[in-house]
């Protein structure tokens, strides 16, 4: 840019007219890309009713990560989708949960005991239930849970918060549902790590 009565001149560049021609391979990498982006682990999507949703080998440099779910239930009541780490059923979890249905405010909990899973939300035959998880993994501190969830059709909406209290890192997560039945097909479940 040239300099006009003392100031800077400004240019628009037009469409096109910047291009990675002359970058040499290899010159832009997400390493020096890092802006601490979502990075995709893995998706399941079932074709088939399953009685669990399983993301394993989940990398062990993520701290982070963050679950997107899309869930229904084959069953034919409404129940709990419950959340696992390393598929570990002892009696190492607490949650507690808020919910509504747009005209009165629930709470539950388990909190002052230890329970075999963390509760994420509810789940019906109907409808899909949408979820999203924030999950903190670190290695050496309890494991830390915040989810949403939503359905729109009946409606009801909540927040769930867990806790596991095993320090090692989680390599999976197992995805049921309370009572037994099984998640329809065309439920999904997408797994993202941050700050690699």
């Amino acid at each position: 840019m040239g300099m006009i009565a003392g100031s800077w001149a400004q240019r628009t560049i037009a469409d096109g007219e910047v291009t990675t021609v002359k970058l040499a391979d290899g010159a832009v990498t997400p390493v020096k890309l890092s802006f601490n982006s979502f990075k995709h682990i893995q998706t399941v999507n079932l074709t088939a009713a399953s009685t669990t949703i399983t993301l394993s080998d989940i990398p062990s440099s993520y701290e982070i990560l963050y679950l997107f779910m899309s869930l229904k239930s084959n069953g034919s009541s409404q129940s709990n989708v419950r959340l696992r780490f390393d598929n570990d059923s002892s009696e190492a979890y607490r949650w507690v949960r808020i919910y509504s249905d747009g005209s009165t405010v629930s709470t539950d909990s388990m909190f002052s005991s230890l329970d075999t899973s963390i509760n994420l939300g509810f789940i019906n035959y109907t409808h899909f239930y949408l979820y999203d998880v924030t999950i903190n993994n670190p290695d050496g501190y309890h494991k830390q849970t915040s989810s949403r969830f939503s359905e729109m059709s009946s409606p009801r909406i909540g927040l769930c918060g867990g806790n596991y209290i095993v320090g090692a890192k989680a390599t999976s997560i197992v995805i049921f549902i309370e009572d037994g039945s099984a998640f329809s097909a065309g439920s999904r479940a997408i797994l993202y790590g941050v700050g690699e």
